[in-house]
């Protein structure tokens, strides 16, 4: 933790990221002679923050307030950093967090999405995280409205491990909504983020945060996203440090799949149906996935679950978000496989 008296001194975090790829420890580098600090190109008044950072009280000032709040900090050094974050081109120098940060292994996989998610996508998370629980997944995400509560929920109701990535310092809960959840994934999951207290939720602050996001994983699902989104964002920028993209394809008509269509057309994600083209793609699916009916899609399988009650295309299409075309083409093809029937007033119901 000593790193962090650089930072408290008021040292850019360029200088002390060269500081620390120059040797391991911050006591070997404060012993560094200013002629050795001048000849690795440390100005005079850089080495003079350095040399006064040893008895530093702003460095004491802010471990307390850390410690008050529960808060722990570690620096890129520490053997407790998460090495698949570690391994991006600019990690953050410093983590503070609240939990327990050994959940972040190489199981671990990101999941994010649109704030306007649908009932389409909310069903899919729902079907897939029982599976990434049951093998040992952690699961990374934002905490913002939408898909990505929708995540950090369904974990927490299978007794999953899940992390949540902040833009912002740890004494702002962000968004307030979601301070129940909040509490309890400081007990059972982790909550982390490289801004200081005090650091409010600018919106040039997300970007950096995705980053971490992407950074801390092994792929990065996309499940619902318009043409331009956070969750594009994060998903292109793992996919610029060669991380794993997939993507739940939609309904090409629809707004909440533009994005994700747009990652599979390009090239840039894999199609996603079902937990299994994810752990069969790490080798991570050590217990039986659950499925639905193999015999169903996606789409097939979240319509037929719509169907607990008889109900009309246009009520299908107000909880779905798939399309009401989409939705006739949908029904003919349960109704072929002998699974729906039509009743009377224009509504469906299961035959099983």
């Amino acid at each position: 933790m000593e790193w962090y008296k650089l930072k408290c001194c008021g040292l850019k975090d360029s200088k002390i990221k060269k500081a620390m790829d120059l040797v391991e420890t911050y006591d070997e580098f404060i012993n560094f002679s200013d002629e050795k600090l001048k000849a690795e190109k440390f100005t005079e008044e850089e080495i003079k923050i350095i040399k006064t950072s040893i008895d530093d009280k702003n460095y004491l000032e802010e471990i307390e307030k850390l410690k008050k709040q529960d808060i722990k900090l570690i620096s890129l050094k520490d053997k407790k950093y998460p090495e698949l974050l570690k391994n991006i081109a600019s990690p953050p120098l410093f983590l503070y967090y609240k939990g327990n940060i050994d959940i972040l292994t190489d199981k671990t996989f990101a999941i994010v999405g649109t704030r306007r998610s649908t009932k389409y996508g909310r069903a899919f998370i729902e079907n897939i995280i029982y599976d990434f629980v049951e093998n040992g997944i952690t699961i990374v995400s934002g905490f913002a409205q939408g898909i990505d509560i929708t995540v950090h929920r369904e974990v927490l109701k299978y007794g999953g491990n899940t992390v949540v990535v902040l833009p912002c310092g740890l004494d702002k809960i962000y968004p307030w909504e979601h301070r129940r959840e909040w509490k309890i994934i400081c007990e059972r999951g982790v909550i982390l983020t490289e801004f200081p207290l005090g650091t409010e939720p600018y919106k040039y602050n997300f970007p950096l945060r995705n980053r971490i996001i992407g950074g801390l994983a092994r792929g990065v699902l996309v499940v619902e996203s318009g043409e331009k989104g956070g969750s594009l964002i994060t998903a292109n920028l793992a996919f610029e440090e060669n991380r794993d993209i997939f993507a739940l394809p939609g309904d090409i008509t629809y707004p909440n799949s533009v994005g994700c269509n747009n990652l599979i057309k390009d090239n840039k994600a894999k199609l996603v149906k079902d937990a299994s083209d994810i752990l069969i793609e790490y080798d991570w699916n050590e217990k039986e996935i659950r499925k639905l009916d193999s015999n169903l899609n996606t789409e097939e399988n979240i319509v037929y679950q719509q169907l607990t009650t008889a109900m009309t295309v246009d009520e299908l299409n107000l909880y779905t978000k798939i399309g009401c075309g989409k939705i006739l083409s949908i029904l003919t093809s349960l109704e072929l496989k002998n699974l729906v029937m039509a009743v009377s007033g224009g509504r469906y119901k299961r035959k099983v």
